[in-house]
Formats: structure tokens, C-alpha cells, sequence
């Protein structure tokens, strides 16, 4: 009678007057348990993956809550959402826009993008307003700069100190470029800042006569005419036209 028991001679070993080999039958996966075990974790991962809905969000909601990027009542920006935080639930936060609109924003979202935060330390060190202008090279770079810190210190709620500062960020073909920069611990008005800083600016150089050049500006004009504003210069000068001269014979 022939034994159920399977064998358990070596492979090399032969089986009778030819060498044989044997090897063992190798289950499939999907019969075998311990695969099983060892794979179950993978889809458990993916599931929790903060991009995978529900459950994702619930987890990066915790992982906003603790890493403290933003409270409540922060000035933030969200990818390309601004706005004030009115909530950080267990699914997603809301944002209040400058306009007045609520931004429901799913916290998978919010996890997986940068977070600016202008609240956080403009209370104490201050929030940094900048802004850039092309002037031409005819103008003085120490009169620009004068004209730059002048204006951003005539708009209320800039910081008196430290005093408004001016970097030049490049010389291009036909213009300098002029970054003014001033301090502000008003990070909720800061719209209306950058409003007001823009408006002195505009006011300042007309008063002093120095043409704003726009990055791409190209036109055919009279040279004698600047443009300015009627205001505060008074009205603007008739423009002489081209003159033509015949070419001595």
C-alpha cells in the first residue's frame, strides 16, 4: 500500500535507476494566508492617504490642528485662495474672502498646499507691504529712492519704524526697476495698504515730475510733452507736434 506521506528526499537525490529531480509544487497567493497577511497593510495605507476623501481629510484636519499652521481669525493664503479662517472642522476650512465670501476648502487640499500666514508674527515683527516701479534711467536713483520713502510714509498704517526702505532689483533696457518696502502691523488691511501705498506713490512722482515707465511701454510721441497727470501739475501742455526740416541742398 502506498504512503500519503509526501516525500521529503532531496531534489538531487534520484528516485531509481534515472536521475530525477524534484520540486515541490509552489501554492499561488491566492491560496496562500501568509501573503495575504503580508499585503493587507497596503491598501490599509492607501486608504488613509490624505487624498483619498473622507478619511483623508479627517486625518490632515488633525495633522492642521496640531501643527498650528493657522488659527482662527488668520489672514492666510491657500494656494490661491486669500481670505480671514472662520473654521477648521473635521472635514474642511472655511475661509472669509476679502470680498466677503466664504471658501470651503477640503482639508486633503489645504494639507497638500503651501500655507502663507500674514497674521502670525505681525503682531510682533511686523507684516512686510512691498511694491515695484520702472523708472527711467534720465531720473536719479537717490531722488526715486526719496520719492519712494516719502510716499510710503505718508499712508496711514505704516510703522514709522523701521523706516521704509528701497531696493533696486534689476537695470533693465530702457528702466530700473525699484522695490519700495514698509512695515505694517495691520496684516487684515492689507488690500487696502497696498491701495493707498500705490495712490502716494502715483501722487509723489507727479509732483515731483518723474515719469512712471510701465514695463512695457512703446509708443511714438512727442518728447517735449510728459505724461503726467492733470493734477497736481496743473493742465497738461499742448503737444508741439513733429517737426519737419527740408534737408539743406
Amino acid at each position: 500500500m502506498a504512503s500519503s506521506t509526501p516525500s521529503t528526499r532531496a531534489p538531487w537525490k534520484s528516485a531509481g535507476p534515472h536521475r530525477s529531480w524534484h520540486v515541490p509544487r509552489r501554492r499561488s497567493c491566492a491560496s496562500c494566508s501568509g501573503c495575504v497577511r503580508r499585503r493587507s497593510p497596503i491598501p490599509t495605507y492607501r486608504a488613509l492617504s490624505p487624498s483619498s476623501g473622507p478619511v483623508g481629510n479627517v486625518i490632515a484636519g488633525i495633522v492642521l490642528t496640531y501643527s498650528r499652521s493657522f488659527a482662527i481669525g488668520d489672514r492666510v493664503r491657500i494656494g490661491e485662495h486669500l481670505g480671514d479662517v472662520v473654521s477648521l472642522g473635521y472635514f474642511a476650512t472655511k475661509l472669509r474672502s476679502p470680498r466677503n465670501e466664504e471658501i470651503t476648502l477640503p482639508n486633503g487640499q489645504v494639507a497638500a498646499q503651501p500655507i502663507v500666514n500674514f497674521t502670525r508674527l505681525a503682531g510682533k515683527a511686523g507684516l512686510v507691504l512691498h511694491t515695484q516701479v520702472t523708472i527711467g534711467y534720465g531720473a536719479e536713483w537717490k531722488t526715486v529712492h526719496g520719492l519712494l520713502i516719502e510716499a510710503a510714509g505718508r499712508v496711514e498704517g505704516v510703522e514709522r519704524e523701521p523706516e521704509p526702505w528701497v531696493f533696486q532689483r534689476s537695470l533693465n533696457d530702457y528702466h530700473i526697476t525699484y522695490e519700495i518696502c514698509c512695515v505694517t502691523r495691520e496684516s487684515h488691511q492689507q488690500l487696502l495698504l497696498y491701495s493707498r501705498l500705490h495712490e502716494e506713490i502715483q501722487d509723489a512722482f507727479a509732483r515731483a515730475g518723474v515719469e512712471i515707465l510701465s514695463p512695457a511701454y512703446s509708443s511714438l510721441r512727442d518728447a517735449n510733452a510728459p505724461v503726467l497727470p492733470d493734477e497736481p501739475k496743473g493742465p497738461r501742455a499742448e503737444p508741439g507736434g513733429f517737426r519737419i526740416r527740408p534737408r539743406d541742398a
